[in-house]
């Protein structure tokens, strides 16, 4: 482990499960699809997961993506998430995904180091086991449970290896799994047994997918708790708990005001812009220019990481365009 999972919680009953959120994508500037608060919206459901944590007992783990970009610029938006995590009973686990680096591997540079920096979480740096802890069950008996993840871009291992024998292991990941065929022209990891591993929870895949079984290992992709483009709009985000037997159970995150988030003229780019239409319909057909494509709607961030995948541009260049697209929309 590259750091030790504190073995002591603020608060002395053993949790009963855990609270998985994948893909939060906080940031003080919203998508470009976006027309609400859209820093307001996505504290608020952080804010709802911790509470719901706090009141049933669990761990609150975060499988990539907790954040929108690697550099978060709003200091609110930063200092208000550090208060949400220290207000959780147990210290919330976090495993980078490909939004919250900007590099191959978190750095110092980005906003989710500062997390670990300050204590207010775990944040996984490489993939591994990340802890073994004793947990509740419904009938009061005690179950080990143990919790690794693998962040974004790192390999699976074969084997959990943990430190003591568990009862159930649990292991998050942030990847292009093949759930479905959003990215076949990218990098996918297969599915495989881990041994030791009943669970794996994925985020990066905002849309739910039916599970995956290889061997002892169940893989399951549940959604996102936030909407990022337009073509999510009639998606509920959602949150999940998995209990100490294992059970899941998947909560709606519907905080966000329905469809009315997003432009209603997200998608229709083919109409210029009329010069002499009021700015704020200028900017709305610019905004939705940018966030879409003829057939399938993208973001401009969508289009930004293809180009990087694909070689067109480095990383430097990336955030640098995609800071252009959000001061002119």
């Amino acid at each position: 482990m590259d750091d030790q999972y504190p073995a002591q919680f603020k608060h002395s009953e053993r949790p009963r499960g855990i609270a998985f959120a994948p893909d939060l994508h906080i940031d003080g500037v919203g998508p470009s699809t976006r027309v609400d608060d859209y820093a307001g919206t996505v504290l608020s459901k952080a804010a709802h997961i911790i509470q719901v944590a706090n009141e049933e007992s669990l761990v609150s783990c975060f499988p990539g993506d907790v954040f929108g970009r690697a550099r978060v610029a709003s200091d609110f938006v930063k200092s208000r998430f550090i208060t949400i995590l220290r207000s959780a009973h147990f210290m919330p686990i976090i495993y980078p995904g490909n939004h919250d680096m900007g590099g191959d591997i978190l750095g110092e540079a980005d906003t989710l180091w500062l997390l670990k920096a300050c204590g207010c979480a775990h944040v996984q740096i490489k993939s591994g086991p990340t802890t073994t802890m004793k947990m509740e069950g419904d009938d009061g008996n005690e179950v080990t449970v143990g919790i690794g993840g693998t962040p974004y871009g790192q390999d699976f291992p074969e084997e959990a290896g943990w430190d003591q024998p568990v009862d159930l292991g649990i292991w998050f990941s942030h990847h292009n799994l093949p759930f479905q065929s959003h990215y076949t022209d990218r990098p996918v990891y297969g599915f495989s047994e881990i041994l030791g591993v009943d669970r794996v929870i994925n985020g990066h895949l905002h849309h739910p997918a039916p599970s995956v079984r290889v061997g002892n290992t169940e893989w399951f992709n549940p959604g996102s708790c936030t909407r990022t483009k337009a073509n999510e709009r009639a998606r509920t985000p959602t949150f999940g708990i998995m209990w100490a037997d294992g059970a899941i159970d998947i909560h709606p995150l519907a905080l966000d005001g329905s469809d009315s988030v997003f432009t209603s003229s997200a998608g229709r780019i083919s109409a210029p812009i009329n010069s002499s239409a009021p700015d704020s319909m200028a900017r709305e057909r610019f905004i939705s220019h940018l966030a879409s494509d003829t057939g399938e709607e993208k973001s401009v961030g969508v289009h930004l990481d293809e180009a990087l995948a694909s070689g067109l541009i480095d990383r430097d260049m990336r955030e640098w365009l995609e800071k252009i697209a959000h001061k002119a929309a």
